[in-house]
């Protein structure tokens, strides 16, 4: 299950690939995420008290805009990719994105032909969390991540 701690480690990973926030988000990084994500992480004590002081700052009128924490305004979608996990018994495996300024685009292991800074490992990845449900992959480095957590299995 995602927790605070593992956006923390993520917005790390974005300031040290020397991303920057979004001027039309006030300076934040968009993170786009599932609502079942959210789910988990609204079980997160520490999450939830930061979220819903931030939140009450500034609304955002754009769809799916749930509220902020660290540097991130947070979203949901129903389009972030679900896979099982394949153990027993099956976990989904939820994908969350992390949008930095001039971020390029979302994809699932395609090459992009139109990067701004040099050639890219795609097999690079960073790790964020202390257990292997959890990964940061650099899809447009440094713009864009995409973080896989265990989320809420759907069958329980």
């Amino acid at each position: 299950v995602i927790q605070a701690t593992d956006l923390l480690r993520l917005y790390v990973c974005l300031l040290d690939s020397g991303a920057k926030g979004i001027q039309e988000l006030g300076g934040y990084f968009a993170l786009i995420m599932h609502p079942r994500q959210w789910f988990d992480l609204s079980m997160d004590a520490i999450f939830m008290s930061t979220v819903a002081a931030a939140s009450a700052v500034k609304t955002y009128d754009i769809e799916g805009f749930v509220g902020s924490y660290s540097n991130f305004r947070i979203f949901t979608s129903n389009l972030c990719e679900a896979q099982d996990s394949g153990g027993s018994p099956g976990e989904m495996v939820y994908s969350m994105y992390a949008l930095a300024a001039r971020s390029l685009g979302i994809g699932w292991e395609q090459r992009w032909s139109w990067l701004e800074k040099g050639n890219i490992d795609y097999n690079e990845t960073k790790g964020i969390g202390t257990d292997s449900y959890f990964e940061a992959k650099i899809l447009n480095q440094p713009y864009l991540y995409r973080l896989q957590s265990a989320g809420t299995n759907p069958r329980t």
